[in-house]
């Protein structure tokens, strides 16, 4: 998202998002429809969204509709993939080391 059009990188440890010139604490962050208070950890070094697990993201720029509680900056509404109780299925990240 810090590449989209509007949507300043955060200062040196800073780990908010600003968008058109807003403050961090001016962005509605909504998790399956739950707000997110403080997503940030860690000086934005790790993040509390797993993104195996998010399923589509929608940045609202601008005039956010009522709905959303009329934030100021804008509005990140994510939904999660559905899980699945039946079957297991995840993915590992492998990790090599160059023989020296």
């Amino acid at each position: 998202m810090q590449f989209l059009p509007g949507v300043s990188n955060p200062r040196e440890g800073d780990c908010g998002i600003y968008v058109r010139g807003g403050n961090a604490d001016q962005n509605l962050i909504l998790l399956d429809e739950a707000t997110m208070y403080s997503p940030f950890h860690t000086f934005g070094l790790f993040s509390v969204f797993n993104s195996d697990a998010i399923k589509n993201i929608t940045l609202v720029k601008g005039s956010a509709p009522a709905k959303f509680g009329g934030r100021l900056s804008s509005v990140i509404d994510m939904q999660m993939k559905e899980g699945n109780m039946k079957e297991f299925d995840g993915v590992a990240a492998s990790v090599s080391s160059s023989p020296e």
